[in-house]
């Protein structure tokens, strides 16, 4: 064999074996996948056992009022009951008031999944929709609650008279993200809140955030759910009609919507962490307290921004 040959023979080897190290990459990326979801799963129902599991009935007083044939209506459930609120919940701290509001969405996403595993589907009953508006209302709100938490945090890195901060009702991420352009401050969460909410504004939005929070919108006015053929000829599916997508299969759009706001959720805990700890750089925090100082109207509002 030739030096020719040689490396021919080379270059091929080493082009099979590239190819069987993709195969063998694509494959571990695919088991490592399908082990974060079924472990999501198990932690989903070892929660909605322990939640649901035993005689759910003898405790909440079965209503055999509106059951056929005097029978006991089988979606009963318990409320969750603890820990104790003898005392005002203390909203002002926000990290443990979206950990609430995600704790909320959770139950009413293993309610639901409780009564579709008890039934074998979902039913269109007012239970159901009550349950769909808590977890986008709960998902909505602890993304609102953290976006809180940051503005707080930046302005307070920046040393901005407690005083003179934006108040809660005017936070937002627009305003907050068009602060930190014009005040050049970098943030790791930026990219991906403002992808996940391309499209806010829009009827048909593109970003999975945005398609949630259009959907609380549309939850005041009218009703979510819709209900289609089964693709394996059974009973009707209850789907939800997404903004931007059409109708999705209920409970997983849910868990796909509570699993994305988690994670952004996470990305801005750590902005948080780092503006806490002096880690977030803001190079014109002199002049964001100034403004302040002066009364330049609302620091993370556009009016306060523009101020000349």
């Amino acid at each position: 064999m030739d030096s020719a040959e040689l490396l021919a023979a080379v270059e091929r080897r080493l082009a099979e074996t590239t190819r069987d190290r993709d195969r063998l990459t694509e494959a571990v990326t695919a088991l490592d996948e399908e082990a974060h979801r079924l472990r999501d799963e198990a932690e989903v129902l070892s929660r909605v056992i322990s939640r649901f599991a035993g005689d759910v009935t003898a405790e909440t007083g079965p209503d055999k009022r509106n059951a056929p044939n005097g029978e006991a209506d089988t979606s009963a459930i318990l409320w969750p009951a603890g820990p104790g609120f003898d005392r005002p919940v203390k909203a002002k701290k926000l990290k443990a008031w979206a950990k609430y509001k995600m704790e909320a969405a959770d139950w009413y996403l293993d309610t639901l999944l409780a009564m579709s595993l008890q039934q074998g589907r979902l039913e269109r009953v007012l239970g159901v929709e009550m349950a769909v508006e808590g977890v986008i209302q709960s998902l909505c709100s602890a993304f609102e609650v953290m976006i809180c938490a940051l503005t707080q945090s930046i302005e307070k890195a920046a040393g901005v008279p407690t005083d003179h901060r934006t108040p809660r009702h005017l936070v937002s991420w627009s305003r907050l993200a068009a602060a930190a352009k014009v005040f050049d401050i970098d943030l790791a969460s930026t990219l991906s809140i403002s992808s996940a909410l391309l499209g806010e504004h829009s009827e048909n939005p593109e970003g999975p955030l945005a398609q949630l929070f259009v959907l609380r919108r549309h939850a005041a006015v009218q009703d979510l759910l819709v209900e289609a053929p089964s693709p394996d000829g059974g009973d009707d599916e209850l789907l939800i009609e997404v903004p931007g997508r059409g109708p999705l299969p209920l409970v997983d759009y849910l868990f796909e919507a509570r699993n994305l706001v988690g994670e952004l959720l996470e990305t801005i805990l750590h902005d948080v962490a780092d503006a806490k700890a002096g880690r977030l750089y803001i190079p014109a925090s002199s002049e964001l307290r100034e403004r302040a100082e002066r009364g330049l109207g609302v620091i993370l509002a556009p009016d306060g921004l523009l101020a000349s």
